[in-house]
């Protein structure tokens, strides 16, 4: 593919964030992920097993994963835009 090719939307989420000129989506699925992960933390405060700690740590890493992947595509649709 040439480089002066449009590329594909890959996700519906991405254009969802294309969209998103203000950053209203990307801030709500921002809370949203730090929601889940503080409650993960709750719940890995209140005593868990040691095998269920290291999946509880594997989600909190997963969604924070996810919040740089939103945030970074979002920076980039807009620069993109600009």
């Amino acid at each position: 593919m040439e480089d002066n090719q449009q590329h594909p939307t890959a996700l519906g989420i991405e254009t969802r964030l294309q969209d998103d000129t203000t950053g209203a989506l990307r801030d709500e699925l921002l809370q949203r992920f730090e929601q889940e992960i503080s409650g993960l933390q709750h719940r890995m405060n209140s005593g868990v097993t040691p095998h269920e700690y290291e999946r509880l740590e594997a989600l909190q890493k997963a969604y924070r994963a996810a919040g740089a992947v939103i945030s970074e595509t979002w920076k980039q649709l807009r620069d993109a835009a600009a």
